[in-house]
């Protein structure tokens, strides 16, 4: 029974070293990307370290541009709890609330660059539109796609 458990633990080590090294990707303030970002963060860094300066340190790596600016200032705050708290709480108010989101993306089909008649830029939009979708729906807001203004918009581009 103990031979089996050390060769089950053997075979589950043996796995984690094999499988490629997982990363977070950083995170500039773009509200589209925040919440791929942050369940990222959640299940590489939150997830598996305990010490919260260590899971700061890296949150502070991983945001760059607005969203470095936005957290800069909890450096100050004790302990190293409230700190990291404090980062989150300021990343999402600033980036992840839902009206901020969803903004984003009505501007992202709506407010684009034109769109060429080629495969690439019509397979770009319809990604676009989309990931606008799922998001909208999920949330209860899928009305907003089939506003005439949204529909005129998206097909002016």
């Amino acid at each position: 029974m103990v031979a089996e458990s050390l060769k089950s633990l053997g075979s589950i080590i043996q796995q984690g070293f094999s499988l490629p090294k997982r990363s977070v990707p950083t995170f500039d303030g773009n509200p589209l990307e925040y919440y791929a970002f942050t369940k990222s963060f959640q299940e590489t860094i939150l997830d598996q370290m305990v010490n919260p300066a260590s899971q700061l340190q890296y949150l502070s790596e991983m945001c760059v541009g607005k969203a470095r600016e936005v957290i800069k200032s909890c450096s100050v705050i004790s302990p190293a709890s409230a700190r990291l708290r404090q980062a989150l709480d300021f990343l999402y108010e600033n980036f992840g609330q839902k009206h901020i989101v969803i903004d984003a993306h009505l501007n992202s089909i709506c407010k684009g660059p034109s769109v060429k008649p080629d495969q690439e830029s019509l397979h770009k939009l319809a990604t676009e539109l989309t990931n606008c979708q799922i998001v909208m729906k999920a949330w209860g807001f899928g009305s907003l796609l089939d506003s005439p203004q949204t529909l005129e918009s998206v097909f002016k581009r």
